[in-house]
């Protein structure tokens, strides 16, 4: 099972300052929204069909990795970029779900359960997957405050029962329509949980 890791970074949350610049409304992420996490940044960006594409940049590292998800953060493609920005292909990951009623909807309270097929290097693999949405509470990044939906994401091997599950763990800023991943760790051990220092347009980036 490959997963989606953030590397721990120790970080706190910055206190809330003055809302100045904070992206907002369903254009934002059509222009480019980034989120900072100190040694990690993160661009968000609307394509067609209301995927978001995401491009992580590590500070100090020349690898980039991109991801393509739902609104909610659901993976269906992962790669690295190549020399001269051309995606390394040997890297790809493909995802796809089958859940009863339709992919999973950032609507609190709501529950989802479904079955995923991942192929990561021409391997395949089957996982059982259970998504889970909170209420809608107040989150703040850096001085930007935004109404947003904990969503917590079990992933369950049904052939494998000494493989505990793996809980991922995302944030879903309800005013943008997106999610940001915080972490994970398997059943039973806490997990380090990231917290984004700020959020911006990337149009605005010097």
């Amino acid at each position: 099972m490959t997963l989606r890791l953030i590397p721990a970074l120790c970080l706190l949350a910055s206190p809330a300052l003055a809302q100045v610049d904070c992206p907002r409304g369903p254009g934002a992420l059509a222009a480019g929204v980034t989120v900072d996490f100190g040694t990690l940044e993160i661009d968000y960006r609307r394509e067609a069909g209301d995927r978001i594409l995401e491009t992580e940049r590590y500070e100090g590292e020349a690898e980039v990795w991109f991801y393509r998800t739902d609104p909610t953060g659901l993976i269906h493609e992962a790669w690295a970029e190549g020399p001269e920005g051309i995606p390394d292909e040997a890297t790809r990951e493909s995802y796809s779900y089958d859940f009863a009623g339709g992919p999973p909807r950032a609507e609190p309270g709501t529950n989802w359960t479904g079955r995923e097929i991942s192929v990561i290097a021409g391997v395949e693999e089957a996982n059982l997957v259970a998504w889970s949405f909170a209420k809608v509470e107040a989150y703040t990044i850096g001085g930007c405050a935004y109404d947003a939906i904990r969503i917590f994401e079990t992933r369950t091997s049904p052939t494998d029962p000494a493989q505990p599950p793996w809980i991922s763990q995302y944030v879903h800023l309800v005013e943008l329509g997106m999610s940001i991943f915080l972490g994970g760790d398997e059943l039973g051990v806490e997990p380090s949980l990231e917290v984004p220092r700020a959020i911006f347009m990337t149009a605005k980036v010097p």
